[in-house]
């Protein structure tokens, strides 16, 4: 089953892809502050019932996630052993960037708590470009930052061929998961042994921050079956591709934009990862 934990890495990763040449000036960062006060009022202010309660929180805490998008803020509202994980705060770790695949195993991996499994180039054409690692911390219910800061791998590969990209990303924050939404696309799955690979496909919409929603939109977002995502120039609407899957508790997230490989071939492509040495 795709759980919250899923998404939450689906957003986090998606965004942070995005927000890698995006500057924030001052005037934009001003209306982002205002609007994350607007939004965190309103799931206050809407407090029906304890289960509509959390929706409500975990929706804005989604659209927090849109807005901040130069700080690669991800959220889900759940238990954890150290408190409640009210969200994601994040940067990249400038200078780690690498195009030398060598260099990964010896300059960066010695960055992480786990020992990730690399490959250089996938059977079917998609070849490592860069890599690179970012830092990111819980937020507790009042956004400030607590419990200790993890270090995330990001690798990209690409084919030559299609000119497609895909993201590979390795973490071991914590598991936090929660009850999936009612709209959430449903994952294809496959069983490798002990682990399982999900593969979904969930539709973004990138907007300018003084973009209003309509209602079918904002019904889509509240089901889970669309993310919003506010900071674009223009409009612009995209098919995140993802598989994920935890092995030897590490978080593996491996997605593109509008890919044309399809579920079988991204789950192949984390088999052969699975495989190897």
């Amino acid at each position: 089953m795709r759980t919250d934990t899923m998404l939450e890495q689906e957003i986090k990763q998606a965004l942070h892809s995005r927000a890698d040449s995006l500057e924030l000036s001052a005037a934009a960062e001003e209306l982002m502050w205002d609007e994350i006060t607007k939004i965190q009022s309103d799931a206050v202010l809407n407090s029906k019932l304890q289960k509509e309660n959390w929706k409500m929180k975990k929706f804005s805490m989604k659209l927090v996630t849109t807005i901040c998008t130069v700080f690669c803020l991800s959220c889900v509202t759940a238990l954890a052993a150290t408190g409640i994980i009210n969200g994601w705060v994040g940067h990249n770790i400038v200078g780690s960037e690498t195009a030398n695949f060598t260099e990964v195993s010896e300059e960066l991996v010695p960055e992480l708590e786990f020992e990730p499994k690399l490959v250089e180039e996938f059977s079917n054409g998609f070849t490592f470009e860069k890599a690179s690692l970012s830092s990111f911390t819980a937020l507790d219910e009042n956004n400030e930052r607590f419990g200790k800061d993890y270090t995330e791998l990001y690798v990209d590969y690409v084919n030559a061929v299609t000119g497609e990209t895909v993201v590979l990303t390795y973490n071991n924050a914590p598991e936090v998961p929660a009850e999936p939404l009612p709209g959430e696309p449903q994952p294809v799955t496959r069983a490798v042994d002990d682990v399982v690979l999900s593969y979904t496909e969930m539709p973004y919409k990138f907007v300018p921050p003084n973009y209003e929603m309509t209602e079918e939109e904002q019904a889509a977002v509240d089901s889970g079956a669309m993310y919003m995502s506010y900071g674009s120039d223009e409009v612009k609407e995209t098919v995140c591709c993802g598989v994920t899957w935890t092995a030897d508790g590490v978080k593996q997230y491996m997605f593109g934009w509008d890919l044309t490989l399809g579920a079988e071939s991204m789950l192949d492509m984390a088999e052969e990862l699975l495989a190897a040495e």
